[in-house]
């Protein structure tokens, strides 16, 4: 009796939604695909918006702060004042002697004691890899860094963190923007 009844309801509702679209023409027709064109452009706007958020997140917090410290300090002995500064989420040390092999098997060179006697030893120093939680800290972990004693230089891509923040920024804004006109010609 239920599914007697469920098909009854089914089949009215059916047949008066078609009655109504005869007789309100193509004013019907209309409404009803600006209201689908509509949805399907709030749906493509916000995943979208989702979308390039969640990728310049990624990118923002794959922003690396290179730490060169001063000539006899080990980047083990600061690694753990570093990983105490706000806005770090993680370290990585690389000793001179890794960095000096990395740059020589990078050049070519293969005998690495020859090339070290001729340079008189390691010129390099050790070196801290500090990467940023996002990309709105990198500028101010980069000014604590500076500050520790043993730290030499800093080094970091200021232009690009700039730019990204910015581009999440505009992105925002144009992602509520676009539902706000949405909503405003949704709305009856």
């Amino acid at each position: 009796m239920g599914v007697l009844r469920l098909l009854t309801k089914s089949d009215y509702l059916l047949r008066e939604t078609l009655i109504g679209l005869k007789r309100g023409g193509w004013m019907n027709w209309a409404a009803v695909s600006t209201v689908t064109v509509l949805l399907f452009l709030f749906g493509i706007s916000l995943q979208t918006s989702w979308q390039l958020e969640g990728l310049l997140n990624q990118f923002g917090s794959q922003l690396e702060v290179s730490v060169y410290l001063e000539t006899g300090i080990q980047a083990a002995d600061l690694q753990a004042i570093v990983t105490a500064l706000p806005g770090v989420a993680s370290v990585g040390t690389i000793p001179k002697e890794e960095a000096w092999s990395n740059l020589l098997h990078e050049m070519g060179l293969s005998d690495i004691q020859g090339v070290t006697d001729q340079l008189d030893g390691n010129p390099l120093v050790d070196e801290l890899k500090v990467k940023a939680a996002n990309a709105e800290v990198v500028p101010m972990l980069a000014a604590k860094l500076k500050q520790i004693q043993g730290v030499d230089k800093v080094q970091y891509v200021d232009e690009a963190v700039q730019r990204i923040a910015q581009l999440n920024r505009g992105l925002n804004w144009v992602s509520l923007g676009m539902t706000t006109v949405l909503s405003l010609t949704r709305s009856p």
